[in-house]
């Protein structure tokens, strides 16, 4: 079980948690990282350990906690997308590193399409879109080489779409 030890604030008070394998991905974030959340109030979660990747007169770059297999996509210095590189870190589904396509096709049914892959031409992109109007814009989007997920991701629709990370 991967696990980084992070602070909550709420309420005033200060209290340990952790983020680990056990939350999961959403629409809308992971554990207490959510989509829309600052680069400050990302920083106070993660109390600094993690490291941020700029590159120059970009407003795209990412913030990477410490070993976790994670990037926070941050647009605009607010998290637009969360990548998952490795580990077993998984959706709210259960779909994750290794899940087969068959797998990720059977959790999700009718909100999954499908699409080629721009580098792959085995590799297919398996995109998830929520059914409730509550989640327009967002989107989850799983990346395989023909057989198993390789990497997968989720947040605003437009960071999702972005094959290259920031470009």
């Amino acid at each position: 079980m991967l696990r980084s030890t992070f602070l909550v604030i709420a309420t005033g008070l200060a209290y340990a948690t952790n983020l680990d394998d056990m939350h999961r991905l959403s629409f809308t974030g992971l554990g207490p990282v959510r989509i829309g959340m600052t680069e400050s109030q990302v920083r106070k979660i993660l109390s600094g350990k993690v490291k941020t990747e700029k590159a120059m007169g970009s407003d795209c770059y990412y913030m990477n906690p410490t070993a976790s297999g994670l990037g926070f996509m941050m647009l605009s210095s607010r998290v637009a997308r969360i990548d998952v590189f490795k580990g077993s870190w998984r959706s709210v589904s259960g779909a994750g590193i290794g899940s087969t396509e068959e797998q990720v096709k059977k959790m999700y049914g009718d909100l999954l399409s499908v699409k080629r892959h721009k580098y792959d031409d085995k590799g297919h992109y398996l995109i998830v879109r929520p059914r409730d109007p509550t989640y327009k814009g967002y989107e989850m989007r799983f990346e395989t080489d023909g057989k198993i997920v390789r990497t997968f991701r989720s947040g605003l629709a437009e960071a999702v779409l972005l094959v290259e990370g920031c470009s």
